[in-house]
């Protein structure tokens, strides 16, 4: 997306091909930059419902 800006003038960047091998920590540094509203990166709390895609249907898994 380009020039996507929120309600409170925010700019909304999508960044492709990062590197996560380590997510928790990639997740600390971004909260330690200023001007970062937020981020779609949540290790530190990890996930309460998987859904796995199978060709033969969708599997859900629940924590």
């Amino acid at each position: 997306r380009t020039g996507v800006v929120t309600d409170n003038g925010g700019v909304i960047l999508d960044v492709h091909h990062l590197d996560l091998t380590d997510p928790l920590a990639m997740e600390l540094r971004l909260n330690q930059i200023a001007g970062i509203i937020s981020h779609g990166i949540f290790a530190q709390r990890g996930a309460d419902i998987f859904f796995i895609a199978h060709s033969d249907g969708v599997q859900k898994t629940i924590k």
